[in-house]
């Protein structure tokens, strides 16, 4: 799952229903990965990504969730657990990773196309560079068991950052 700014809010509703099948066994989803690139994390979404990291019938390879704030975000609209990262990863329990800068799309998608066998849901709700770039790394993994889903709401902001880091 990849999402940019406001694009996460297209890719909770999806993130909730899996965790709650999966605490009843109802799919067979082994892994759910969120890449969010953001310049904002606070209030309501930190209460509900912690909502998330902290339910124990949500299994902790389930959920595994990136999110990417780019270096030169203004720091005023960071929580204080993004302030005091003093390196470019910060991980925040077993499923939460901060990461001062873009997503590198490539490494992400290349880590899920690890098992060749397995078939893979990639959805993006974000903006057209993020769009793009998904659709490009999912196309050249050449496989047919990997479908990609680009969410009815697409936010319209382009970032301009390049490269990136997978976490």
């Amino acid at each position: 799952m990849f999402a940019s700014g406001d694009g996460i809010f297209a890719q909770l509703p999806f993130i909730k229903s899996l965790t709650e099948d999966s605490k009843r066994a109802a799919i067979k989803t082994r892994r759910i990965k969120l890449v969010w690139q953001t310049e904002e994390y606070h209030g309501q979404l930190q209460q509900w990504m912690q909502s998330i990291l902290d339910d124990e019938e949500v299994s902790l390879e389930l959920l595994d969730i990136s999110i990417h704030i780019p270096a030169e975000a203004d720091e005023s609209n960071l929580s204080k657990v993004v302030e005091v990262a003093d390196s470019k990863v910060r991980k925040i329990g077993n499923r939460l990773k901060v990461i001062r800068d873009i997503p590198d799309v490539e490494s992400y998608v290349q880590l899920e196309m690890k098992e060749p066998r397995r078939d893979v849901a990639v959805t993006v709700s974000g903006f057209e560079k993020l769009r793009e770039e998904v659709r490009s790394q999912v196309l050249a993994t050449g496989r047919l068991n990997v479908q990609l889903f680009e969410l009815d709401f697409q936010p319209q902001r382009v970032f301009q950052h390049r490269g990136g880091t997978a976490a």
